[in-house]
């Protein structure tokens, strides 16, 4: 049995580039970073630099993903462990995650109707939650700096719960907190895998925020992905799959 918009009783968002966009990639901000650092690293090439790091980043994350360490633990030692492959002093190593984690953030901003979005669903009585894959600290971040734990009802973050997208636990962890079962909730995210069919797996209604065009392009050339129930171009069309589109709710 299909679910009508009237029957949604949650939604819940995918946090980076669905409610929270990045105006820079994750390479970029290593390059950045490399740069705010020249007496330390101008004997470095830049590019050695930059995949030195994405590749321990990439190695701390999959150890707290198993729960062998802890984010923070994790976050510190990718810099640690990129300065001691390339051999220099790791006494900087905290100030080079200060000023990664200062640009990140400078480059992150809310989608422009996002405010609006999660407004109107809560002034509807729908409940509204953020599940997002990522360290603790570091999301935790993003959300206060964007009032986002003002515009919700919960927010979850993969590493906090010890379940991460597309794994079942964080999406039934979601649905607890909504108390909502999986067909009276919708789902909306970027990521084809962790989102898209993570949440349909879970039996939720996954919605795909594809601004530019380009992950409906790789439905379209892959039949292996799991297809999302609705795609739209801005968050705004999720009000109609939560039978709120036209309608007008008190701030």
């Amino acid at each position: 049995m299909t679910t009508s918009p009237s029957d949604i009783s949650a939604v819940l968002f995918d946090m980076d580039e669905t409610l929270v966009q990045h105006t820079r990639t994750g390479l970029q901000i290593c390059g950045d970073v490399y740069n705010a650092f020249p007496d330390q690293l101008s004997h470095i090439e830049e590019k050695h630099f930059i995949e030195t790091l994405a590749r321990k980043a990439g190695d701390l994350w999959n150890m707290t993903f198993d729960g062998v360490i802890t984010g923070d633990v994790a976050r510190l030692y990718t810099f640690i462990n990129t300065l001691r492959c390339l051999g220099v002093e790791e006494s900087i190593a905290q100030p080079l995650m200060e000023t990664f984690d200062r640009i990140l953030m400078d480059a992150t901003a809310l989608a422009d109707d996002a405010l609006h979005v999660l407004k109107m669903l809560r002034g509807a009585g729908i409940k509204v939650g953020i599940v997002t894959n990522g360290y603790t600290t570091m999301q935790s971040k993003k959300i206060k700096h964007h009032a986002l734990d003002r515009h919700s009802d919960f927010v979850l973050i993969s590493e906090a719960v010890g379940s991460h997208k597309p794994e079942p636990g964080i999406f039934k962890e979601a649905l607890g907190l909504a108390q909502a079962t999986p067909d009276r909730a919708l789902f909306v995210g970027d990521n084809l895998v962790n989102d898209i069919a993570g949440a349909t797996e879970a039996g939720m209604r996954a919605i795909l925020i594809d601004r530019d065009g380009k992950r409906t392009a790789k439905l379209e050339n892959d039949d292996t992905l799991t297809r999302p129930a609705h795609i739209v171009r801005s968050l705004s069309e999720v009000l109609r799959f939560a039978g709120l589109d036209g309608v007008s709710v008190p701030a």
